[in-house]
């Protein structure tokens, strides 16, 4: 007789799986039991994933980019992001620039300044 046991558990804080397979002569299962693994971690790790896609940012918290577009077509310097960044009621201020390594993380208390080659602001938007 063979029994499998499956047990797949998620919480905010943390996730465990565990995967038992035992044949009666009390050997533990080989290839099959692996793959089952592997499939049960998959899902595991999916779940765990799916709340921490990107969302659009909340339009409705700390951040007004109508305000800040006085900063479109203007040299980017810390003094414009700063009075920006204040126009727009965020909390924090972001320069991009084509090619630089930005995070996919979207805030709603944040301004970006997008900013061109030739380091003029192009576009402002909360996020």
């Amino acid at each position: 007789m063979r029994r499998v046991s499956i047990r797949l558990s998620s919480a905010i804080g943390g996730a465990s799986l565990s995967l038992e397979d035992d044949h009666e002569n009390g050997s533990r299962g080989g290839l099959m039991t692996c793959s089952k693994f592997l499939v049960m971690t998959l899902m595991l790790v999916l779940v765990q994933l799916r709340p921490v896609c990107a969302q659009p940012a909340s339009t409705t918290a700390g951040c007004k980019e109508e305000s800040a577009r006085f900063a479109v077509g203007e040299p980017y310097s810390d003094e414009l992001a700063e009075r920006a960044r204040r126009a727009a009621g965020a909390d924090v201020v972001r320069k991009t620039v084509p090619g630089g390594a930005d995070t996919m993380e979207l805030r709603a208390d944040r301004l970006n300044l997008d900013v061109d080659r030739t380091g003029r602001v192009q576009r402002v938007r909360c996020g």
